[in-house]
């Protein structure tokens, strides 16, 4: 089955990303630290859940909190990526809406249709 375009993929995370991240916290001005202790369930062990692990991320490499750090790696792995924004406006009724391909310009069939014979007619 084909992927999602859009959709945020842990394992594609990678110095890249982390690379792009610490750029991005630099042209954002994000300097102040996270000097607490990030304390996670298992001692020395990577977190599997999606937010521990971005925010396990966040600490260890942009040392910023999970907060702050958790946008910032999802900007830089859209940025890697070159992925669009999760959400287009239909050409058709002008609705915002979710896509799951990057083709996909209407936010229906029905209003595609109604593109369509809007063409065909004039």
């Amino acid at each position: 089955m084909r992927e999602k375009y859009n959709v945020f993929q842990i394992r594609k995370i990678n110095k890249t990303t982390i690379e792009i991240a610490l750029k991005l916290k630099k042209e954002m001005g994000k300097t102040k630290s996270f000097n607490e202790k990030f304390i996670f369930t298992q001692v020395n062990a990577v977190p599997v859940e999606q937010d521990e692990f971005l925010g396990h991320l966040s600490y260890k490499y942009l040392n910023l909190k999970p907060a702050d750090g958790i946008p910032l790696l999802k900007k830089a792995y859209k940025k890697q990526y070159s992925i669009e924004d999760e959400f287009k406006k239909c050409l058709q009724c002008g609705k915002i809406f979710n896509f799951n391909r990057r083709s996909k310009a209407y936010c229906s069939n029905r209003c595609r249709q109604r593109c369509y014979r809007n063409k065909r007619a004039g």
